[in-house]
């Protein structure tokens, strides 16, 4: 599928300067990035995602955009949301310095079992972005000590009760 190459191709790890630990709250840092273009148009004429990776929880969040010039307004969005709904003010904000910003092997790998793996159109890549964000974040992970991008951030386990499936256990975390 081109477009999972394409994101393969373009991702490299968070970048982090030395001595500098994982934020203390939400919000406290994060992280951002656009990926795009896509080698095909999503079916709603997408051809840009904004990804957004909060350091504290490891959430990730992504908006599919036509234009470029989206981003400005995707940030402002995403930030006011954000304030709001937690109450804490964004700190501090990081870039990518020109390399796209990774989006995590399970979150791709995701992409690639919904799309290549299920014969469904390249056309649908920013659905399967979307789909898998939602997984990624409801996914425990090593690095949050067993824990969800969503627990971490509001404080108990996602409901998953209308997915159909229970929940990983300790040998499906991401790393």
């Amino acid at each position: 599928m081109r477009v999972l190459h394409a994101l393969r191709q373009k991702s490299v790890h968070l970048p982090h300067k030395e001595g500098r630990g994982r934020a203390s709250e939400y919000l406290g840092r994060v992280h951002i990035d656009i990926v795009g273009p896509m080698p095909v148009k999503s079916v709603g004429g997408r051809e840009y995602v904004y990804v957004i990776v909060d350091d504290y929880t490891q959430a990730v969040y992504t908006r599919p955009f036509r234009l470029r010039s989206e981003a400005a307004e995707a940030f402002k969005t995403f930030k006011e949301a954000a304030e709001n709904e937690s109450g804490n003010k964004l700190r501090e904000v990081m870039t990518d310095n020109a390399c796209e910003l990774s989006i995590g092997r399970e979150v791709r790998d995701t992409i690639g079992v919904l799309t290549n793996d299920s014969g469904l159109q390249d056309s649908l890549w920013a659905e399967t972005f979307n789909t898998a964000t939602y997984v990624h974040n409801r996914t425990p992970t090593k690095a949050l000590d067993g824990r969800t991008s969503f627990e971490v951030r509001y404080g108990a386990k996602p409901d998953l009760a209308h997915s159909g499936h229970r929940a990983p256990s300790s040998s499906h975390w991401r790393n």
